[in-house]
């Protein structure tokens, strides 16, 4: 049953908070992108923000937390743009 092998991929991904932090800033950032909620330039300021703040409050309460917050968004919008451009290269 691979339906039981997600579920389970999902739970064990819920008790990491590193985790949860990417997965998060991930689908945020994909939804303001694709709803026009803010502009396009307002996105990665408000991901990195978002991010710290879920450092601070999943991970540490800490200058530590912070940083953590701050690289897993950066890794997020960074990931997330080479994922994009990627695609745009096998359409072309």
């Amino acid at each position: 049953m691979p339906d039981a092998n997600i579920v389970e991929i999902i739970k064990s991904s819920m008790n990491d908070p590193w985790l949860e932090i990417l997965i998060v800033i991930w689908a945020l950032g994909w939804i303001l992108k694709n709803t026009k909620i803010v502009g396009t330039r307002v996105v990665p300021l408000l991901l990195v923000a978002v991010g710290m703040v879920l450092g601070l409050i999943l991970i540490e309460p800490s200058l530590n937390g912070l940083l953590a917050g701050f690289v897993l968004s950066v890794f997020a919008i960074g990931s997330h743009s080479t994922v994009k451009n990627s695609m745009r290269r096998k359409t072309l």
